[in-house]
């Protein structure tokens, strides 16, 4: 007899990457069988260390292949895997969903107002005088529907330095939110930027 799972369901995969399940076909009969093909259709779907067939499969043996779901789209993605053993063929349904983190960058000084921070903008801090501090807490939010990784953070400028940095690389799952400071400490009068 033929027993197979009904179906495979991918973990959100972020566009770019992949992620793989491990099948394996096991002779749980007293006789040899033989594997006559391993089939898969979907775009997003591919066979690796696929067995060449056909394939003798002694009692007690196994064959273990993977599929890859690499989407190429956010949104949902089908497939099948159909494996036809001694003229028997089992079709296992393939389902992914493709994902892609989307950060959204805003800051609040300490009047607690929310600026948004899209690319090219500046921090505007106030006035502050020689020696004094002034804060901001940047937050990077994933408004997407992939886990985002941010690998480095840095801060230059006179003036200017990171406090609350998290630990990197971090992780920020789609709906989560990485708060990290910036610290402006002028030591003389002026204007200063920086680049965050």
């Amino acid at each position: 007899g033929l027993n197979a799972v009904g179906g495979i369901t991918f973990p959100a995969t972020n566009l770019g990457s992949s992620a793989t399940a491990t099948l394996t076909i096991l002779n749980a009969g007293g006789l040899t069988g033989t594997v006559q093909s391993v089939t898969l259709s979907g775009a997003a779907y591919q066979l690796g260390n696929a067995p060449s067939t056909p394939r003798p499969l002694p009692p007690g043996q196994q064959v273990s292949f993977d599929v890859n779901f690499a989407p190429q789209n956010t949104g949902g993605s089908l497939g099948l895997l159909v494996l036809n053993l001694d003229g028997n063929s089992a079709m296992i349904g393939l389902s992914g969903t493709g994902a892609a983190p989307t950060l959204s960058v805003s800051y609040v000084l300490a009047n607690g107002n929310v600026h948004p921070l899209p690319d090219g903008t500046a921090i505007s801090f106030p006035a502050v005088a020689v020696n004094a501090t002034a804060s901001a807490a940047v937050a990077f939010q994933n408004q997407g529907t992939g886990t985002a990784t941010v690998s480095g953070i840095a801060v230059s400028g006179d003036g200017f330095k990171l406090s609350n940095s998290p630990l990197l690389p971090a992780t920020v799952a789609a709906g989560q939110t990485l708060v990290l400071g910036i610290v402006f400490a002028p030591t003389h009068a002026g204007s200063f930027t920086g680049t965050l």
